[in-house]
């Protein structure tokens, strides 16, 4: 559980690291939202060690779980910054540590580096009914994905 003092300043330091970038934030219905404008903003993310505030401690995260995710989720909202840190930050983590998550622990590592930018999203069709993963990084784009029906174990990488 984080104090009051700890929330305070965790919310203070995110307003502070999000100041230099008023261009790529307050994005409104239409706007368009660049790849560097994205990655820009995780630099910042990965640089305050966003990326990995519910990872545990001895995973190498900071350990501040769905607490500071929330607090981390408001200060992202009130600033309107793009980009898909929720997934990074906590879904992914979450995913790493399931039976058979070891597709995602391979993604969190390179999250958590810096190296690469991950987004979950929910197939829409009746095409299987499956949950996706999608990263993106210098062009290359891997979908993990594991279907409701399937067993945990059978969670598996392809390459498109």
């Amino acid at each position: 559980m984080i104090d009051d003092a700890t929330r305070s300043e965790f919310r203070d330091a995110i307003r502070r690291a999000l100041e230099p970038y008023p261009e790529t934030l307050g994005v409104t219905k239409g706007a368009k939202v660049t790849v560097e404008a994205v990655r820009q903003l995780f630099a910042v993310a990965r640089d305050n060690g966003w990326l990995s505030l519910a990872t545990p401690e001895e995973q190498g995260g900071l350990g501040l779980g769905m607490e500071g995710a929330a607090v981390l989720a408001v200060e992202i909202g009130r600033a309107a910054a793009p980009g898909p840190f929720l997934g990074n930050a906590v879904l992914l983590p979450m995913l790493a540590r399931i039976p058979g998550g070891e597709p995602f622990a391979t993604c969190l590592d390179a999250v958590l580096a810096g190296e690469r930018l991950a987004t979950i999203g929910v197939s829409a069709g009746f095409d299987g009914d499956a949950r996706v993963l999608v990263e993106h990084a210098a062009g290359a784009t891997d979908v993990i994905r594991r279907r409701e029906s399937a067993p945990r174990t059978e969670a598996g990488v392809s390459r498109s």
